[in-house]
C-alpha cells in the first residue's frame, strides 16, 4: 500500500505585512457538508496557530471572499495523496483541501483502523504550507511529512505514517522546475 501524501506547492504565503493581529479568514465549500466537530478541528488549528503567531484566523461563512478556502474532495482514493494547499492564481485565494475518500477522524481515540487518519494535525500542517512553511526534517514538528495512523506504531492508536516520500519530493521538484 502506497503512503499518505502531502501534496503543496508553497510558494507564496499569505502576507503578514508587519502588522500585529492580522485578520485572515476561511471558509468551508458550501459544496460539502461539513460536519460540526469538523469545523472544530479547523477552528482548533487555526487558534493553534494563531497562539504561535500574531495572525488572527476567523471563519466567515462566504466562501467566495474568504482568504483561505477550504475543501474536501476525492483525489486519488484512500491512502494516497491525502491533502495539500496551494495559491490559486486566479481566485487570488488559498485553497486547502483534504481527500474526502480519506477516513478523517477528530479524536485520537477515535482511531480505530489501519486507514484512520487523525484531521487536526494534518490541518495544522496544511495551514503551515499556507503560512509558507516548508516540510521539516524534526520528527516532533508540525510540518514534518509524516501523518497519523492508526497501524504505523504496530497498532495501539496514534502512530506515525509516511505522509511524503523521497520520490514525491523528487516528483514534486521536477513538476515545480518545468512549471514555474
Amino acid at each position: 500500500m502506497a503512503p499518505p501524501l502531502c501534496w503543496t506547492i508553497a510558494r507564496r504565503r499569505l502576507p503578514s505585512g508587519g502588522r500585529t493581529g492580522r485578520k485572515i479568514s476561511y471558509a468551508f465549500s458550501p459544496e460539502v457538508k461539513t460536519s460540526t466537530s469538523f469545523k472544530d478541528a479547523f477552528a482548533d488549528a487555526f487558534q493553534w496557530w494563531s497562539n504561535k503567531t500574531t495572525l488572527n484566523f476567523t471563519e466567515m461563512t462566504s466562501f467566495n471572499e474568504a482568504d483561505i478556502q477550504i475543501m474536501f474532495l476525492p483525489l486519488d482514493g484512500n491512502l494516497g495523496v491525502v491533502g495539500g494547499a496551494w495559491f490559486d492564481n486566479k481566485t487570488k485565494k488559498w485553497n486547502v483541501v483534504l481527500d474526502s475518500d480519506e477516513k478523517w477522524v477528530v479524536q485520537t481515540e477515535d482511531m480505530k483502523k489501519s486507514d484512520d487518519l487523525y484531521l487536526e494535525p494534518e490541518v495544522i500542517h496544511q495551514i503551515g504550507h499556507v503560512l509558507g512553511l516548508n516540510h521539516s526534517a524534526i520528527k516532533q514538528d508540525n510540518m514534518n511529512p509524516l501523518i497519523q495512523t492508526q497501524s504505523s506504531d504496530g497498532g495501539g492508536g496514534g502512530g506515525v505514517g509516511l505522509r511524503w516520500g523521497l520520490v514525491s519530493t523528487l516528483w514534486l521538484g521536477v513538476t515545480l522546475l518545468f512549471w514555474l
